[in-house]
């Protein structure tokens, strides 16, 4: 056997191969998404529940932070005074409404 036929007998079992591991892939998706249409609906419902309140929550933390962030820029960039003087007008009112309510 030439090493053109060994190489070719090669790519072809891997070929073959990596057919089978997408057919085993496949027959599994199947599979799960029958067991999905079975579930009961109260299993369905908390798992969207929990999902949506998952991602709701990360999605207001990360909003919170890449605002946060921004404003922190913001006010200690002296290139933009009227954002600049803006955000530290709304960081005052902030802070002594803060302080009103620890009184």
């Amino acid at each position: 056997m030439s090493n053109k036929e060994k190489i070719k007998n090669s790519i072809l079992g891997d070929i073959n191969d990596n057919n089978k591991d997408i057919k085993k892939s496949k027959i599994e998706a199947q599979n799960n998404f029958l067991l999905a249409l079975n579930a009961d609906r109260r299993s369905i419902f908390m798992n969207n529940l929990i999902g949506g309140i998952a991602w709701g929550l990360g999605s207001v933390i990360g909003a919170t932070i890449i605002v946060g962030i921004l404003g922190l820029i913001i006010v200690n960039t002296k290139r933009v005074p009227i954002l600049g003087d803006l955000v530290k007008v709304i960081t005052e009112q902030i802070q002594s409404g803060a302080n009103q309510l620890k009184k």
